[in-house]
C-alpha cells in the first residue's frame, strides 16, 4: 500500500514523547512489511538533525519548520478564538502543503496523528480512505484535567476547552472512515458515545530490546520514573512522590534513591538533586539499563489518556511498577497480580516499601507484568492489526 503520514509532532527513532514513539514504530514496521510511507510533518529546528534517519525510512519526507510547540499553541490561539470553524492545531502551512501534497500524489490511506489534525480531512476527503490515530481522546483527558486542577482560572480554561473540544469530536469524527484509538478504554468511550463511527483499539507494542533483560533479582533501592520532563503531569507526578511519599519510604528504607529519567527537566525537577537521594538523568540515549538497575519502577499519575508507555515498557523491562490506578488504563493488569496499585500517598508508600523488602513479590510481578506485555503488546502483531485496519478501510472506500 502506498499511505501517508501526517503529524504535527516529527517522529524519529530517539524521539522522547510515547505518541512520537508510538508513530514512528508505526512507520517503521509498516515499511519494513514492504509498503511504501510518506511522512508529513512539522519539525522544529531540534529535530531538524533527525531528517535524516527518516529519510532512510520513508519514501518521502516533507517537512515544515515550525516553531517549538508551545509557541505555535499561542500563535494559533486567537485564530481560533476569531474563527471557531478550526480547532487548535491548524496550522495554515500544514494544510497548504498537505493539499497540494494529495493534488501531485495519490495515496491509498491517509493517516492522520493526534486528534487535532482530524480537522483536516476535508482537504482531501473521497481521494484517499481516511484513518485518525487519535492518540488520546481529547476531551475526556482535558475532562479529567479540569476535574484535578487546582488553580481556578485554568480550571475555568480547561472546562471550556474540554466543552470545545467534545464538540469538534463530534463534528469530526464521523467524517473519517475510521478511527484508531491507544486503548479499549478510549475505544469503548467512542462506541458508548459516537456509535455512529467507525473505530478500533490499536494496542501499542513495547521496544523489543525491553524484553531482552533478564528477570534477575537483585537487592537495588533504586526507585525510576520515566518521562518526557516537558510535560507539565510528569513533572507534578515526581513532585507528588518525592514530598508526598519519598519521605515515609526512606524512613523505612534509608538508602532508597529516587532516579528521574528523562529529557528537558526544569529547574523544579533538576532543584531536587540537592538532596543526594535523588538523581535527575535528563536526557538518555536507552532506557533499558537504568530499568535494569532498579528495584521498581513508579507511575503516580493522576491525569493522562490512552496507553500509558512508561507503565508497559516497565513492565516489559520486568521492572515491577507501583501505579495509581490512571497509571495502568488502557491496559489489561491487575492489582497485586502484575502490578501493585496505590491511588494516595500513604498507600503508595506502602507499597514502594514492600516491593523494596519482598523478593517473592518481586518476583511475581516481574513475571507476570512481562507475560502480560508479551501477550497484549509486541509490535509485529500489532502493525498486522493495522494493515488489517487499512485494507477493510480501501474495502469499504
Amino acid at each position: 500500500m502506498k499511505i501517508l503520514f501526517v503529524t504535527p509532532y516529527f517522529p524519529y527513532p530517539t524521539v522522547a514523547h510515547a505518541g512520537g514513539v508510538y508513530v514512528f514504530q508505526m512507520i517503521k514496521g509498516l515499511t519494513e512489511r514492504g509498503h511504501h510511507v510518506a511522512l508529513l510533518s512539522l519539525v522544529t529546528e531540534a529535530e531538524a538533525c533527525h531528517l535524516a534517519a527518516m529519510k532512510a525510512i520513508c519514501s518521502r519526507v516533507v517537512s515544515i519548520p515550525t516553531d517549538p510547540h508551545w509557541r505555535h499553541a499561542v500563535q494559533y490561539l486567537p485564530r481560533h478564538v476569531l474563527a471557531p470553524a478550526t480547532f487548535p492545531g491548524w496550522h495554515p502551512k500544514l494544510a497548504m502543503v498537505l493539499q497540494n501534497l494529495m493534488n501531485q500524489e495519490t495515496f491509498d490511506v491517509v493517516q492522520l496523528n493526534w486528534s487535532e489534525l482530524g480537522q483536516y480531512v476535508g482537504l482531501f476527503k473521497r481521494k484517499s480512505a481516511t484513518v485518525l490515530c487519535a492518540i488520546d481522546v481529547l476531551s475526556t483527558t482535558l475532562e479529567r484535567d479540569c476535574v484535578n486542577e487546582k488553580n481556578f482560572v485554568r480550571k475555568l480554561w480547561l472546562y471550556w476547552y474540554a466543552k470545545d473540544a467534545k464538540r469538534y469530536e463530534n463534528k469530526i469524527y464521523p467524517q473519517i472512515d475510521h478511527i484508531i484509538t491507544l486503548s479499549q478504554k478510549d475505544h469503548n468511550y467512542l462506541m458508548t458515545h459516537m456509535r455512529h463511527v467507525q473505530a478500533s483499539a490499536l494496542l501499542p507494542g513495547v521496544d523489543e530490546a525491553l524484553l531482552q533483560l533478564s528477570l534477575q533479582l537483585h537487592q537495588s533501592k533504586d526507585i525510576v520514573f520515566v518521562g518526557h520532563m516537558q510535560r507539565p503531569f510528569n513533572v507534578s507526578s515526581v513532585l507528588w512522590f518525592y514530598h508526598q511519599v519519598f519521605p515515609y519510604v526512606r524512613q523505612q528504607v534509608p538508602e532508597a534513591r529516587l532516579l528521574v529519567v528523562g529529557a528537558d527537566p526544569p529547574h523544579t525537577i533538576t532543584s531536587l538533586t540537592k538532596d543526594p537521594g535523588v538523581v535527575v538523568t535528563g536526557s538518555v540515549e536507552r532506557i533499558e539499563g537504568f530499568y535494569a538497575s532498579s528495584r521498581l519502577a513508579i507511575v503516580p499519575l493522576f491525569v493522562g489518556g490512552g496507553i500509558i508507555k512508561k507503565a508497559i515498557d516497565a513492565l516489559a523491562a520486568g521492572c515491577p511498577i507501583v501505579t495509581t490506578s490512571i497509571g495502568v488504563e488502557g491496559i489489561a493488569v491487575r492489582d497485586e497480580q502484575e502490578v501493585l496499585v496505590a491511588d494516595d500517598a500513604a498507600a503508595f508508600g506502602r507499597a514502594v516499601v514492600r516491593l523494596l523488602h519482598d523478593d517473592l513479590l518481586w518476583l511475581q510481578l516481574a513475571r507476570a507484568g512481562r507475560e502480560r506485555v508479551l501477550r497484549d503488546h509486541a509490535w509485529p502483531s500489532t502493525i498486522a492489526t493495522l494493515e488489517s485496519i487499512y485494507q477493510k478501510v480501501c474495502d469499504r472506500a
